[in-house]
């Protein structure tokens, strides 16, 4: 019997390694991935031709790297995966750690990424919400992921202001 596609057993020990690499909560991690992906490893936010911002949750694998493969023939602009990695980070993570745009559709590697990237934030702002908006790369993305964080599940562990 397989897992489900938002079965979070099969990545959460992946998660709560990632953040401690990071030195965060796990709980922050997850409301990240909450918002960006809502728990589902095959998702995509993508600039469609027109312009125009798109998701897209496939059902396998198989189906997401063949439509990364596509989005990235096209150059258009997307992010990927659990956390949604960014193409410019994918486009990185490739030069400089020779992780491919393809194994970045796992789960785990995906998060590792994730936590790459939160980190390079919090060394940049300290742990605060700055560092969360600076993970997405807007402030919108800010009462997104203390509703998911905070408010959800209350905690003293909120980043600072």
């Amino acid at each position: 019997m397989h897992a489900s596609v938002n079965d979070s057993s099969t990545w959460e020990p992946c998660l709560k390694l990632a953040a401690k690499e990071v030195g965060i909560p796990p709980s922050l991690l997850r409301a990240i991935v909450d918002v960006e992906s809502n728990g589902h490893p095959w998702s995509f936010g993508y600039r469609k031709e027109n312009g125009k911002w798109a998701s897209k949750y496939l059902d396998d694998q198989q189906s997401a790297e063949q439509f990364l493969r596509d989005l990235w023939q096209e150059e258009l602009h997307f992010d990927a995966g659990l956390a949604q990695i960014s193409r410019p980070n994918l486009e990185r993570f490739w030069k400089t750690m020779g992780i491919s745009p393809i194994d970045a559709l796992e789960p785990c590697t995906n998060l590792e990424l994730a936590a790459v990237v939160l980190n390079e934030q919090i060394k940049k702002h300290g742990y605060t919400w700055r560092a969360i908006a600076g993970y997405n790369g807007s402030i919108k993305y800010i009462p997104r992921v203390w509703k998911a964080y905070c408010q959800r599940q209350p905690t003293t562990d909120c980043p600072r202001g």
